[in-house]
């Protein structure tokens, strides 16, 4: 019989309240946030890419299926703004995922109030808008239906369908579970009566058209297409020290500590002992998590562990730590809705070691959500709006702007690494216009979002020369264009001034925000063209002062 609304709010009147701080904490964050890259790449794909790319092209070098693009697709073809659209869905994400951590895992209350604050769950997962919030939803249900996965092999091999489609994550952790459920279908029956059996089995027949759609989806994103390279993302430094990082690690990084605020974790060499330490805290929890449960569910968190790693040691990035949050997450529901924990045969002192212990990876992660929570309301993470404000404010739209591209120093004299299809000032800003005003991304055309493939070092050369031979000399510079290198003209730089200079700020757990300056340099004649509006609410007693002061603000000492 189904149970009342006031009698169920009276049975989890703790839960209630936490479920209401939770919402209002929810919507103040998606109020105040700024669109990160991931969003905006994911919405400038789903708003100017054409269908056949979107289908045949994008997830190959993006590297998860279109399912999250096309699920955006509706809204921003019709016009509809990424800050509305984004919190809107985040807000059905969040409000699914904390009403299922809430009110029905079986966790104890005080672990079910907690829970749902977590840094990855609420901050990285929920206010920053990725396919990781659907994923997380995918695994709870998953989690919640377990139970039923042999009487109703429909409704599981379509959660994990659906998993499928989210991500390439997604496809691992689904590969993972779908070879535990296979195992479990085994028991302890010889391969010579078990596979024979398999073709009458409907789970089994499910599972094959699970395998069907899962190779569907692998050509999308695995296959080559003509012309394109493999993606950009690097291999690790060291494969050795990634697979500790990977392996042990990780759990230790999602509850406890912090070595990796890189958030490029494959580009960058961890050094031992901070590692080892780490990785020895991540090896006390996996003997917890795998001594605290029966052992007969131990290939649901193993093997879909397994089969993400592998994707992981080629890339990862920090945010996808949460990932394993949830792995660990879904263990543990999948357990304790089986069989309650018995502690009965703790030694006392174990059990408030281990109490003390969980409290501890509950308000920690907590800690760092409050923090980002608070840093993401007090700062403008990306000053997107305020650029393209400054550019309508100065009629800029219609000049020649050029936004910067990814260009490193290279241990050679007068050698530069640098890839002309990255620039993502060009799709962070295109959120906040109606069409791409920058010259030199795609030429200005339709396409507003970045090509996540590395092209060779003669294709890059070829596209400087289109730049500097057939486009106008830029009159507008978005970031540091390095000018001197583009047209071999060092000279060229002093005829740039600073018109626009704001901060952009990453965060991460308890760590500071790392302030990263946004700029845009606008050509002299355009400069002292608005000069008197540029310096408008200057007391004229300062006016002289700050020119003076300006003279070092030319693109050139920028450079140097």
């Amino acid at each position: 019989m189904k149970q009342g609304v006031w009698p169920f709010i009276k049975q989890h009147r703790v839960e209630c309240i936490c479920f209401a701080v939770f919402i209002i904490l929810a919507v103040i964050g998606f109020c105040v946030h700024e669109p990160s890259y991931d969003e905006a790449q994911a919405w400038m794909i789903a708003k100017t890419a054409t269908w056949k790319d979107l289908f045949f092209l994008i997830p190959f070098y993006e590297g998860h299926p279109p399912f999250w693009h096309l699920l955006l697709a509706g809204p921003a073809r019709l016009g509809a703004s990424l800050p509305v659209t984004a919190g809107i869905l985040g807000l059905i994400l969040m409000l699914a995922n904390g009403y299922l951590l809430f009110f029905k895992a079986p966790f104890p209350r005080w672990v079910r109030c907690l829970l749902p604050f977590n840094f990855f769950l609420f901050f990285q997962y929920g206010i920053i808008v990725r396919p990781y919030g659907l994923m997380c939803l995918l695994i709870l249900l998953l989690a919640m239906y377990f139970p039923q996965k042999d009487k109703r092999p429909g409704l599981f091999v379509g959660l994990l369908a659906a998993l499928c489609a989210c991500h390439l994550f997604g496809m691992a952790i689904a590969g993972g579970i779908t070879l535990a459920w296979l195992w479990e279908m085994k028991d302890h029956r010889p391969w010579k009566t078990y596979l024979p059996a398999l073709r009458k089995d409907k789970r089994f027949h499910w599972l094959l058209g699970l395998l069907g759609w899962t190779l569907l989806i692998l050509a999308c994103i695995a296959i080559p297409r003509a012309g394109m390279h493999l993606r950009s993302a690097a291999p690790p430094l060291s494969i050795v020290r990634q697979a500790i990082y990977v392996l042990l690690a990780m759990p230790a990084e999602a509850v406890l500590t912090n070595i990796d605020d890189s958030f490029q974790t494959t580009r960058r060499l961890i050094p031992w002992l901070p590692l080892l330490s780490t990785a020895a805290v991540g090896l006390v929890l996996w003997g917890a998590a795998l001594f605290c449960f029966p052992r007969k569910n131990w290939r649901y968190l193993v093997f879909p562990y397994l089969c993400m790693s592998i994707i992981m040691l080629r890339y990862s990035s920090c945010h996808h730590v949460g990932m394993v949050l949830i792995l660990f997450i879904g263990y543990a529901w999948i357990n304790l809705a089986q069989t309650p924990l018995d502690t009965s045969r703790w030694p006392q002192g174990g059990k408030r070691l281990a109490k003390a212990g969980l409290l501890l990876m509950l308000l920690l992660p907590a800690g760092w959500n409050f923090h980002s929570l608070y840093w993401d309301y007090k700062l403008v993470l990306y000053p997107g709006k305020e650029m393209v404000e400054f550019l309508k404010k100065y009629n800029l739209t219609d000049q020649t702007i050029f936004v910067a591209w990814v260009m490193k120093p290279t241990d050679k004299p007068d050698n530069y690494s640098f890839n002309t299809n990255a620039q993502p000032a060009g799709t962070l800003l295109g959120v906040y216009l109606d069409h791409n005003i920058f010259a030199n991304f795609h030429d200005g055309q339709k396409k507003s979002y970045i090509d996540n493939f590395c092209p060779s070092y003669e294709e890059m050369l070829k596209v400087l020369n289109h730049w500097r031979e057939d486009l106008p000399v830029p009159t507008v510079l978005i970031n540091r264009v390095p000018m001197d290198i583009l047209y071999k003209n060092p000279d060229i730089l002093n005829y740039y001034r600073l018109g626009f200079t704001q901060n952009e700020y990453q965060l991460w757990k308890f760590n500071p925000p790392k302030p990263n300056p946004q700029f845009i340099f606008l050509f002299y004649t355009l400069w002292d063209k608005y000069q008197d509006q540029l310096l408008e609410g200057v007391p004229p007693e300062q006016r002289l002062e700050i020119l003076k002061q300006h003279e070092q603000y030319t693109l050139t000492n920028m450079v140097e």
